[in-house]
């Protein structure tokens, strides 16, 4: 019988060990990798499926070369140990010569302001209310002269 891994059995324990941790590590480096990231449909122009991340405060898309975002791929297709993220701002700036903020269709616009939305919000430490109302007058009665 032929088995893919028959030459196991020439390992002494501690090789054994040492390469199953070795497979068990190479196989979670692409889910620590992709931590972070999300995926979500933008409208055009551009539009379509685009997985991302918030990198220093700024959107940033999954790219392999840093210039292009990878549209129409989703997390599950993208190699994240090759990923090279396209940063909006200074980084979008420096290879389009915009930020990618001018425009409020652009995604980097889109992924900023939803990802202001999708903070979670911390309600303020509750202070008691204290409201000072003055006491209200009953209305004065004018008689005329045929109260009387």
């Amino acid at each position: 019988m032929s088995t893919p891994f028959r030459f196991l059995r020439r390992l002494s324990g501690p090789q054994c060990l040492i390469f199953a941790l070795a497979v068990l590590i190479g196989a979670n480096v692409s889910a620590v990798a992709q931590q972070g990231w999300q995926s979500r449909y933008f409208p055009a122009p551009g539009g379509g499926l685009l997985v991302f991340t918030i990198i220093g405060g700024n959107p940033a898309c999954a790219s392999y070369n840093g210039r292009d975002c990878l549209w129409g791929l989703n997390n599950n297709q993208i190699d994240f140990n090759r990923v090279h993220p396209l940063i909006c701002g200074a980084g979008h700036r420096a290879v389009y010569g915009i930020t990618g903020y001018e425009d409020s269709r652009h995604w980097c616009s889109v992924t900023s302001r939803s990802a202001v939305i999708n903070v979670p919000h911390v309600p303020p430490r509750q202070q008691p209310a204290v409201i000072n109302v003055p006491p209200r007058r009953p209305p004065e009665v004018v008689c005329m002269d045929h109260c009387n």
